[in-house]
C-alpha cells in the first residue's frame, strides 16, 4: 500500500478519478478468452502429470494424472476447474462463448483519494484552496514551498546515506534543488478524462527512492500538461492511495 499524487485538469474532477476508482463495478468484460484458457489447462495437466509422476517415478508420465483421476473420480476439465478455484485461480464467471468474464474496473488505479491544496495568488499571501484556476495558483510560492521541504530532507538523508544523491539521478546539490522544486504529480487526469503516468507509476511515490523515469517525468512535466493550458482551466490535485 502507498500513496500517490494526482493532477486533474478540467472540470468535474471527482467524475473524472471515480473512472479510475478500483472498487468501481463495470459491465461484464472478457478477461480470458476460451482459446487461452484452453492453453492455460494444457499447460496446468502438463505440470500435475510431471508432479504426480515424480512421486512415484515408475509409473507411465502419459498415463499417471488419468489414473489418479479415475480413483478422486472426476474428468480432466472437472480436475482443472476444483484445482484452480482451490488456489484463486481460474473461476470466475463466463460467458456463452466460454470465455472468462470479470466486473473488475479494468481501469483502476486507486481505491480512495482526498484533495490537496493549491496556493492562490493573495493580497498579503497565498490562500491555500481545493483547487484553482491555472492563472490564479501561485507557482512560484509552489516552488518555493518545495525548495524548503528539499533543504530539509537533503540535510537529513545525506546524513544517513552518503549515496543519496546518486540515487536521485542527479550530479550535483543545485540540479537536485533545481529539478525537484519543479510542479509534478506522480499522474495525471488530463480535460478529456485520460490517464498519464510514467510508466509503474504505483513504484512512483517520492524523490527519496525514484526510478530512472522520474527525472524525465519531472523535467517534461511543464510543457506536456501545463504550458498549453487556457488561463482559465481549472486544476485539482489529489492524493491518492491504492
Amino acid at each position: 500500500m502507498a500513496r500517490f499524487t494526482l493532477l486533474v485538469i478540467g472540470d468535474d474532477a471527482y467524475k473524472k478519478v471515480e473512472v479510475f476508482a478500483e472498487d468501481r463495478e463495470v459491465e461484464p468484460h472478457v478477461v480470458k478468452r476460451h482459446s487461452k484458457r484452453a492453453r492455460s489447462r494444457q499447460r496446468w495437466i502438463r505440470r500435475q502429470r510431471r508432479t504426480l509422476w515424480k512421486v512415484d517415478l515408475t509409473r507411465n508420465l502419459d498415463s499417471v494424472l488419468e489414473d489418479y483421476l479415475e480413483k478422486v473420480e472426476m474428468t480432466p476439465d472437472e480436475y482443472y476447474d476444483w484445482s484452480t478455484s482451490y488456489i484463486g485461480g481460474d473461476q470466475m464467471p463466463r460467458d456463452e462463448n466460454g470465455d472468462v468474464v470479470s466486473t473488475v474496473n479494468p481501469r483502476g488505479k486507486t481505491d480512495y483519494w482526498g484533495c490537496r491544496e493549491l496556493p492562490l495568488r493573495g493580497e498579503l499571501e497565498p490562500a491555500w484552496e481545493a483547487e484553482g484556476r491555472y492563472c490564479d495558483i501561485d507557482w512560484e510560492h509552489l516552488r518555493e514551498h518545495a525548495r524548503m521541504g528539499l533543504i530539509e530532507c537533503w540535510a537529513a538523508e545525506t546524513l544517513l546515506d552518503p549515496q543519496f544523491i546518486d540515487r536521485l539521478f542527479v550530479d550535483t546539490y543545485e540540479e537536485y534543488l533545481d529539478v525537484y522544486s519543479r510542479f509534478y504529480t506522480s499522474a495525471v487526469i488530463d480535460d478529456e478524462g485520460d490517464w498519464h503516468s510514467p510508466g509503474m507509476f504505483r513504484w512512483f511515490i517520492s524523490p527519496q527512492h525514484p526510478p530512472p523515469v522520474e527525472k524525465t517525468w519531472i523535467l517534461n512535466f511543464q510543457a506536456r500538461f501545463l504550458d498549453n493550458l487556457e488561463p482559465e482551466t481549472l486544476l485539482t490535485k489529489f492524493s491518492c492511495h491504492y
